[in-house]
C-alpha cells in the first residue's frame, strides 16, 4: 500500500509485515506506536523506525544497485557486494525498484544470490512487462493510463529502442475527458506510430475520443484509428520489425471491456500473445 492509504479505515489499526518508506512528512508517530517487522528505506531515513529489522537501499545502503547498461528488454545492475545480473525491469528508477525488491527479498530470509537469480525472469505484472521478444522486436505491456504515467513508460522504452516506437492505446470513454489531449501529446512526442483504438470507450465512439487525443497534435500522421482493440494489436504485431518496442498501454491486466452497455470479457496479455503466435 502507498503510505497515504494507511490513514484511512481498518488500515490504520493494522500491523505490518513490512513498509517501504520514502521520507514522506506525518510518518514518525505511526511508526513509533505500530509493530512494523521489516522497515525498507534509503539510509537518510533509517532514524524513522525506532524498532524492528530495518534493510536500506540506494547510495551507502545494504543493497547499493547500480545500473550498468540498459537493453532493450532488460537492465545490467551492480551490486556493492555480488556478481552484476539483469533483469526485464524497464522504469526509469528500475535501480530503486530492484534495491527494494532485493531489500525485501533479504529481509524475509532470501538469501541474496537466491534473490537476484530469480529478479532474472521477473517482471512487474502490466508495468512495462516484457511479454516477448519474437523477430527481434519487443513487445511490452503497461497499465498507466494517466498523463503522467503514459509519458514516464514512454519515455523509458523510448530510450531503449534502436528503431521505433509503436504504441497501441486508447482512452476511458464518458470521464476522464481532461487527460486525452495530455496523452496524445505525450504519444506524439515519444512514439513513431499510435494505434488509437478502445479502451472502455461505453457509449462514446472510439473514433471521436481518439479525435479529442489528436486535438493538438502537429504530426497527425503518427496516428491511426482501429476501434476493435484486438484488431489494433494484431496489425501492431503484425508490422513489427527487428529493433522496434511495440507497447500496449492502459488496459493492462484488466478481465473486461466496457462497449456499450456489456461487460466484455477480455485479457490484453492473451491477445497479445495470440497476435504474436498468429505472426
Amino acid at each position: 500500500l502507498p503510505l497515504h492509504a494507511i490513514q484511512s479505515g481498518f488500515v490504520w489499526q493494522a500491523d505490518f509485515s513490512a513498509i517501504v518508506y520514502h521520507g514522506e512528512e506525518g510518518y514518525t508517530d505511526f511508526f513509533a506506536k505500530r509493530k512494523i517487522a521489516l522497515g525498507i528505506c534509503k539510509p537518510a531515513h533509517r532514524a524513522a523506525f525506532s524498532g524492528g529489522l530495518v534493510r536500506t537501499y540506494g547510495a551507502g545502503g545494504d543493497m547499493d544497485v547500480k545500473e550498468l547498461e540498459r537493453l532493450p528488454d532488460r537492465t545490467v545492475f551492480s551490486l556493492s557486494v555480488g556478481d552484476p545480473f539483469s533483469a526485464p525491469v524497464l522504469q526509469e528508477r528500475s535501480a530503486e525498484i530492484v534495491g527494494v525488491a532485493l531489500s525485501a527479498c533479504v529481509g524475509a530470509g532470501i538469501p541474496l544470490h537466491t534473490a537476484t537469480e530469480r529478479l532474472k525472469d521477473t517482471s512487474a505484472p502490466a508495468a512495462l512487462e516484457v511479454i516477448s521478444t519474437q523477430g527481434g522486436a519487443v513487445y511490452l505491456l503497461d497499465a498507466s493510463f494517466s498523463p503522467d504515467e503514459t509519458e514516464a513508460a514512454l519515455r523509458a522504452v523510448r530510450w531503449r529502442t534502436a528503431k521505433r516506437l509503436i504504441c497501441v492505446v486508447g482512452c476511458v470513454g464518458m470521464r476522464d475527458y481532461d487527460r486525452r489531449v495530455p496523452i496524445g501529446c505525450a504519444l506524439e512526442r515519444y512514439a513513431d506510430l499510435i494505434y488509437l483504438t478502445a479502451d472502455d470507450p461505453g457509449f462514446e465512439s472510439v473514433r471521436s475520443i481518439a479525435e479529442d487525443m489528436m486535438a493538438e497534435a502537429a504530426s497527425r500522421e503518427k496516428f491511426r484509428t482501429i476501434s476493435d482493440r484486438v484488431e489494433a494489436i494484431r496489425t501492431a504485431v503484425k508490422i513489427a520489425r527487428s529493433g522496434d518496442a511495440v507497447l500496449f498501454l492502459g488496459k493492462g491486466y484488466e478481465p473486461y471491456q466496457l462497449l456499450g452497455s456489456k461487460r466484455v470479457p477480455y485479457a490484453e496479455k492473451a491477445t497479445v500473445l495470440r497476435a504474436i503466435r498468429d505472426k
